[in-house]
């Protein structure tokens, strides 16, 4: 590249009757070594020869393509945003036995940063009120996984549906490369004889988000797995948790 950008200039250097510039000349004058086949430079009027002029040209023409072809910049990958409740919060237990922290160690190495935004009792109303502050530009993946409250409160399930996807608009309003999973819960016949967890399936279905109908798959209903509550995750919960999520995601990533 450099041997070509030597010769394309020594042509435009105005050096008359120059025999034809082979590749080791223009290396050579390059780095500034004088050659015998060197001619006599010519004088510009401010006093400075033809041949420096043109060895400045090439270096300074090599230096701006050499700028234009190195990479740009790595971008960051981003941060994976759990929006959820006191499931994603890690009620009773520790910080770092949430489901997110888990994740956090399972994709160690990608990069990327978990922003865990569960809070204990949100419903999707109080979702909906909070995901402008913690969705961005930086957000690559946001886990919807808020409705658990609005079941057990029996909330109005079409306010759940309409605040499911005015909280879907919003992040993709913030980020338009946003990739979305959304988190359903499957209660037991007795608490939800269907109506919530279809509400899931349906607004995944108008808004073509990344779904997983079972955030407690294997957890919910197993006392081992359980808090003394009955409803919260126990440490080995969230691993049970965390290792469902990381199959939803993965795609996502």
């Amino acid at each position: 590249m450099i041997v070509k950008f030597c010769k394309a200039l020594a042509q435009l250097s105005f050096v008359p009757e120059r025999k034809p510039l082979n590749d080791a000349w223009c290396l050579l004058h390059l780095t500034g070594i004088p050659t015998r086949k060197s001619p006599a430079p010519l004088q510009t009027p401010s006093g400075w020869g033809i041949e420096t002029l043109m060895k400045r040209n090439v270096v300074l023409a090599t230096g701006l393509v050499l700028a234009s072809c190195m990479p740009a910049d790595p971008v960051s990958p981003g941060e994976i945003v759990f929006l959820g409740d006191s499931l994603t919060e890690g009620y009773g237990l520790d910080f770092s036995e949430a489901y997110p922290a888990l994740l956090k160690e399972r994709l160690a190495g990608r990069g990327l940063t978990m922003v865990n935004a569960g809070i204990s009792g949100d419903t999707t109303s109080g979702g909906l009120g909070r995901v402008g502050t913690v969705v961005g530009s930086d957000t690559r993946v946001l886990v919807l996984a808020l409705g658990a409250n609005d079941v057990l409160g029996q909330g109005d399930p079409a306010t759940m549906k309409s605040n499911l996807l005015a909280i879907i608009a919003e992040a993709r309003a913030a980020n338009p490369h946003i990739r979305i999973l959304l988190a359903g819960i499957r209660f037991s016949f007795r608490v939800d004889p269907g109506t919530y967890s279809n509400v899931y399936a349906e607004v995944a279905k108008e808004t073509g988000v990344a779904y997983l109908p079972h955030l407690l798959k294997g957890v919910i209903s197993n006392p081992r797995l359980n808090q003394q509550d009955g409803i919260h995750p126990t440490a080995e919960g969230q691993k049970i948790m965390a290792e469902t999520i990381m199959e939803a995601l993965e795609p996502l990533l």
